[in-house]
């Protein structure tokens, strides 16, 4: 879908397979035109970057791969496992609580922290025993654990 603003600039809106297909040399075009820009302002050519995350059974669970040139960074693909990111996420949390730089009231009206912790207990559980750290997540269990007493708390009232 193209737009035309009061510039008489056009802005074409991909979101369809055929647009994305239609846009193929556009695409091309800014990767070019971001290169040029970035090599006239620095002497670096520049080289490609790959970071890989890995569990202990050296399984990929997440990654970045972009470029770095000039003191630039451009992250082409970014990917974390859905656990890993639901995990970490609720830690920070966690630990945001437990330093009470957050309100366990305030958390529990905002985001969602009983459900997660039950459905991926299991696991991470598992992760616990098979990386021989009974700590992993401990942050996100003790939300979970806060999260618990407030809503024993709201059913008594």
């Amino acid at each position: 879908m193209e737009l035309m603003n009061e510039n008489d600039l056009s802005f074409q809106v991909c979101k369809t397979d055929d647009d994305f297909k239609s846009a193929e040399d556009d695409y091309r075009a800014v990767l070019e035109g971001l290169w040029r820009y970035i090599t006239s302002k620095t002497d670096n050519t520049g080289r490609t970057v790959q970071i890989f995350i890995r569990d202990r059974g050296n399984r990929v669970v997440g990654g970045v791969i972009g470029h770095a040139f000039g003191g630039w960074l451009y992250l082409e693909l970014l990917w974390v496992e859905v656990v890993l990111m639901v995990c970490s996420f609720h830690e920070q949390i966690g630990v945001l609580l437990r330093n009470k730089l957050v309100d366990a009231y305030l958390v529990s009206q905002l985001f969602s922290i009983i459900l997660p912790w039950e459905k991926l207990k299991p696991i991470i559980e598992g992760m616990r025993k098979e990386y021989h750290e009974p700590r992993l997540y401990e942050w996100f269990e003790y939300l979970y654990d806060e999260m618990k007493k407030i809503e024993r708390l709201q059913s008594t009232a």
